[in-house]
């Protein structure tokens, strides 16, 4: 039987805490980059939007920077779509934005719980108060009132920029279109 010496077990487990601390942290490294951001989601319903069709913008009551941003982000997305805004067009397109912090959801006013967007557990390798950015686009018909299209997208990160505004209409632009958010 082999027996360590004093001299082998020090040099033995100087090495093991040395490969244990390196593996923790790589380890705490790799998980802390991806703890908050979420990527763009979509849901919708209805029909697509036919190409070159032209759309009246509904104007939002409160003029909020927000809201503004996320107006000029719908009508940038829309013209890239060889979509036509004008006033009195037969489709109407409401859009609205909202930032909240991801730890509130939205549910149905229900006995059971039925979310529309859950809420986000805060994690402890959060590296800031994750919120939630959800934009909802309504294409409704002026003639009739029917709803033609309904999609709503969400994104969570630490903080919310133009881009992102732009990036969240372009992607529910193009699904209105029947070109699936790509």
């Amino acid at each position: 039987m082999h027996s360590m010496t004093a001299k082998n077990r020090f040099a033995f487990s100087s090495l093991s805490r040395t490969s244990l601390l390196a593996a923790l942290l790589v380890g705490t490294t790799s998980l802390s980059a991806c703890a908050v951001k979420q990527p763009l989601a979509i849901q919708s319903t209805g029909q697509p939007v036919a190409a070159e069709s032209t759309i009246s913008l509904v104007e939002m009551a409160d003029g909020s920077a927000q809201q503004n941003l996320i107006q000029a982000a719908f009508a940038k997305a829309m013209a890239r779509h060889s979509l036509t805004i004008a006033p009195g067009a037969p489709l109407l397109a409401e859009i609205v934005a909202t930032e909240r912090p991801a730890q509130l959801g939205l549910a149905k006013d229900t006995s059971e719980v039925d979310w529309n967007s859950e809420p986000r557990k805060q994690h402890w390798l959060d590296k800031c108060e994750a919120k939630t950015l959800r934009g909802t686009l309504v294409i409704t018909e002026r003639s009739s009132g029917a709803i033609q299209y309904r999609g709503t997208g969400e994104i969570i990160d630490c903080g919310f920029e133009a881009a992102d505004y732009d990036r969240m209409a372009e992607r529910l632009v193009a699904d209105a279109m029947g070109k699936g958010g790509a």
